[in-house]
């Protein structure tokens, strides 16, 4: 599918799916991009993804999926005055995930899902205030785990759920930039490898 408009406006998307014996895959991407409505309001967006799923046994089923984005803009801000915005401004960002799955069904009523997931972002952007003679540039970069595990139990007329879940992410921040002219004193902010950190250990009981 497509579509197209003026200020430079178009985008488009592709899915492409198979399924062969025990095997199943989809490949996806989606592209749009606008000069937007005034000056340095431009924007590009590009996604790709991929899946793929096996059924080793009946038993035992795996996926995995692959995402990558990447977003490159101006100014977006929306202000009241249409020309108060900021014409020497860019960022760009490319986001990565990738997500392994699997099912384990051992028994009639008893499933096990395991799941883990990783992330990671890297962002740059620039600004330039000419009135100020100021410039400015910023980059971000973090990077995350996610690993799950579930167990769902089926008891007679009762549905029981068990799982415990960890969670980790670290990020850098860094500013640079100029005044006038002259540098001004770095930035580098490490939040550290426990910034958002978590265990959860859940259970719940439903009759049906």
């Amino acid at each position: 599918t497509g579509e197209v408009g003026d200020q430079g406006t178009f985008g488009g998307e592709g899915v492409m799916s198979a399924i062969w014996d025990r095997y199943s895959f989809s490949l996806g991407a989606f592209h749009y991009q606008t000069d937007g409505w005034r000056a340095n309001n431009d924007m590009r967006h590009d996604i790709y993804n991929a899946f793929a799923q096996v059924a080793v046994t009946p038993e035992l089923n795996l996926q995995v999926e692959l995402r990558r984005r990447e977003t490159d803009n101006g100014d977006l801000n929306l202000n009241f005055d249409p020309d108060v915005f900021v014409r020497a401004s860019d960022r760009d960002m490319a986001l990565n995930s990738a997500r392994v799955g699997a099912r384990y069904s051992p028994m009639p009523g008893t499933n096990v899902l395991v799941s883990y997931i990783f992330s990671d972002r890297d962002e740059h952007a620039t600004t330039y205030d000419p009135l100020l003679d100021l410039f400015l540039e910023t980059k971000f970069a973090a990077s995350g785990h996610q690993a799950e595990t579930q167990l769902l139990q089926r008891l007679g007329d009762a549905n029981v759920i068990a799982g415990v879940s960890f969670t980790h992410i670290s990020d850098t921040l860094g500013t640079t930039g100029t005044f006038g002219g002259f540098p001004l004193v770095p930035t580098d902010t490490r939040t550290g490898l426990d910034h958002a950190r978590g265990d959860r250990h859940y259970g719940r009981q439903r009759a049906v």
